[in-house]
């Protein structure tokens, strides 16, 4: 549904820009897989439209007050499962989650970093559900880029400043 849509492409934009910090991985970008969104996989199609070995894919779901993640990597080659795992916490600290998740497959994928692991990039955290949500929302009217993406991208944000006036990524977003 279109509740869940929003929060999934918030925490894909969340893990490319956590993914991309890694040395020997190149990550294609949001504008690029957000077209792929909801269509069949066919992996000797985005091995060659891509230039892709590889592909993450996944699904989100949230219920109540819970979310459940799942990710997979899948040669491009063979369709074969590479890598693998399930997430599952309250949404109530969704970036130490998206955190934890982008750790989760760095680790799983054994890979150099630019970075500690422990010191993955993610936006501050905020203890407003609203403001996540709001914000999460503001991210992917921006990625619309349209001027009336920009400005549904900006009422937004400006609900997640309302709902906790120290969020800076809302902030950000509208600066």
């Amino acid at each position: 549904d279109a509740a869940n849509q929003y929060f999934s492409d918030g925490l894909t934009i969340e893990l490319i820009d956590a993914l991309s910090k890694v040395d020997t991985l190149r990550v294609v970008s949001w504008g690029t897989v957000s077209r792929l969104r909801g269509k069949p996989t066919d992996f000797a199609e985005l091995k060659r439209d891509l230039n892709a070995g590889a592909v993450m894919d996944g699904s989100v779901r949230k219920e109540g007050d819970r979310i459940r993640v799942t990710a997979q990597l899948s040669d491009t080659l063979t369709g074969d499962t590479i890598w693998s795992s399930t997430y599952e916490k309250e949404s109530k600290d969704v970036f130490a989650f998206q955190e934890e998740i982008a750790k989760a497959i760095v680790y799983g994928l054994k890979v150099q970093l630019r970075v500690d692991p422990q010191r993955i990039l993610v936006p501050p955290r905020t203890d407003s559900a609203v403001a996540l949500e709001n914000y999460l929302r503001a991210r992917i009217e921006r990625n619309n880029f349209s001027p009336e993406g920009l400005f549904r991208s900006n009422q937004y944000a400006e609900k997640a400043i309302e709902a906790d006036p120290k969020y800076s990524p809302a902030h950000a977003l509208i600066a």
